[in-house]
């Protein structure tokens, strides 16, 4: 547990040095980059570290070519690129690498604060990020194509859902995110619920003949839990509305209420598991939100919702390494000192 304390503040102290660089250097970016080093260092370096970190690692060190061949293409070549190098751990460079990189630059691109997106990232996504590999890289290439959403482009939006599908075909999910983006007003999303479980009905039908996901429809019954992100990400929605209507809430920030609204009826419509999991694609759009509302308030907020954000990145840690099955972050290992695997 100490080592997530040592890791999260490590961040906050190159974030705030980075603020006075910044003050003093326009373009100061040194200590920034440092702390997005450490982020991408701590995922991509661990050993055991996340629910499916055994599955994925097996893959490369049994040679599992079956279990390799249910994944989806490019999913497939980059861990044929592992099995060629005979490298486990490869893997986890080859999808972290492009996951973080590519989230970065679309950040930098759309945020209105950087380091307050990564905070918010931090809390609700990364610790995500060490479990379904496969799928938040195809998160940060849904999020980065939202440039084309906002220049009405929606043939290349298209083109990069796509390619994030073939990464993980949950990514399809995020092609409603065009039309809602222009067509649903935040007023409008209580008249909305009804038309998604109209959409769960043809999903799951859907869902059952292609195969996908199929054990987490089996098992919708069984599966509780995640009730604490849920509730938080719900109080975080209304307390940034509430703060929202007290300025003036532009167009593009009613349109991501809209986008996170939406997706934060998932869990209770689909079930804890899928819910989650095609929600990332809309919650994701709270680092872009956050940062938004928090600008045109005193920096006395942004130090309450920062201190708000590690303490529940703390929380996910600690309730996550008293899982009843398996600790899932608990204790961290870096690959380094591991000669063979020996899984928890």
């Amino acid at each position: 547990m100490w080592f997530y304390v040592v890791f999260i503040c490590s961040i906050l102290f190159f974030f705030f040095l980075s603020f006075h660089e910044r003050k003093k250097y326009k373009n100061g970016v040194f200590f920034e980059r440092i702390a997005l080093f450490i982020i991408v260092f701590i995922s991509i370096f661990r050993f055991d570290v996340g629910w499916d970190y055994v599955n994925y690692y097996n893959y490369i060190y049994n040679v599992e070519i079956l279990q390799i061949l249910g994944l989806e293409p490019f999913s497939q070549l980059l861990c044929y690129v592992a099995l060629y190098f005979n490298s486990p751990p490869l893997l986890f460079i080859l999808f972290g690498l492009p996951t973080y990189l590519i989230l970065f630059q679309a950040l930098r691109r759309f945020s209105v604060d950087f380091r307050i997106s990564i905070l918010v990232y931090l809390a609700f996504f990364y610790l995500e990020s060490f479990t379904s590999m496969r799928q938040t890289l195809a998160l940060s290439i849904t999020f980065w194509g939202f440039r084309y959403v906002l220049t009405r482009s929606f043939a290349k939006y298209f083109f990069v859902i796509v390619l994030a599908a073939l990464f993980h075909m949950s990514a399809l999910v995020a092609l409603v995110i065009y039309p809602i983006y222009f067509l649903l007003n935040v007023k409008w999303l209580i008249l909305v619920i009804p038309v998604i479980f109209l959409v769960k009905e043809v999903l799951f039908q859907f869902l059952s003949m292609y195969g996908r996901y199929a054990y987490y429809l089996d098992k919708l019954e069984e599966y509780t839990g995640g009730g604490i992100a849920r509730y938080v990400q719900i109080f975080l929605f209304l307390s940034l509305l509430v703060l929202g209507r007290a300025k003036s809430i532009s167009f593009s920030e009613n349109r991501m209420f809209s986008i996170i609204g939406l997706a934060l009826f998932f869990p209770f419509i689909f079930g804890p598991a899928l819910g989650t999991r095609i929600g990332m694609y809309f919650l994701i759009f709270l680092c872009l939100l956050v940062p938004c509302i928090l600008k045109k308030y005193s920096i006395h907020y942004k130090i309450l919702y920062t201190f708000c954000f590690v303490g529940y990145f703390l929380t996910m840690i600690y309730v996550g390494s008293n899982n009843a099955f398996k600790s899932l972050y608990t204790p961290y290992q870096f690959i380094f000192n591991i000669e063979s695997p020996q899984f928890r």
